[in-house]
């Protein structure tokens, strides 16, 4: 089969995203970066350049850090901004609007949709409730979850969320519990 499944319109291929990033990659880091090969091709042959100009153009809140990669020709072994500082919530959290932030289907039908806006009041909810039984900043939270949308608020507001597939694999949440030693334990 050579031809595709699917393919964008024009109209798709101009405003999508990767698109905005080649023209940027082209403007800031090399005019030879002209389509999705050649930028590839870059990524490979730059990739400290590559990566940092990833970070600056996906808006990642944080700082980077000094370095991009260590030991990027041991494949796996690669280490990607080793020393950065980010907070994940405050990168999930950005947005505050009615733009969509979680869309789930499960398996058997079930769908449901979380705007930014639903997310953040519910992560502060949660957050408000862990700060009123004394959890602070450092302290380590687990919580043993379905694989659903409706408490994944939980993990935005610092709690280690794990999943179970199976019944028979309780025993590696637990112990992954105990190795982070938390202040305190939800379970749903």
């Amino acid at each position: 089969m050579t031809e595709p499944i699917w393919s964008p319109g024009p109209v798709r291929r101009q405003t999508a995203n990767i698109r905005r990033f080649i023209e940027l990659a082209r403007s800031e880091l090399d005019p030879g970066i002209q389509d999705y090969w050649s930028l590839h091709r870059y990524s490979v042959t730059h990739p400290t350049e590559f990566w940092r100009a990833v970070w600056d153009f996906c808006e990642v809140a944080g700082s980077p850090g000094g370095t991009v990669v260590e030991d990027f020709d041991r494949m796996p072994g690669a280490r990607w901004f080793p020393s950065a500082r980010l907070n994940f919530a405050e990168n999930l959290l950005r947005y505050r609007d009615d733009q969509p932030a979680i869309l789930f289907k499960s398996e058997s039908g079930h769908s449901a949709r979380y705007s930014y806006a639903e997310l953040h009041r519910a992560v502060a909810q949660t957050a408000a409730a862990l700060a009123a039984t004394g959890v602070g900043e450092g302290d380590r939270v687990a919580g043993y979850l379905p694989n659903l949308p409706e408490p994944s608020d939980a993990p935005q507001a610092k709690v280690l969320r794990l999943t179970v597939s199976s019944p028979l694999q309780l025993s590696v949440p637990l112990d992954e519990v105990d190795e982070i030693v938390p202040v305190a334990v939800s379970q749903t």
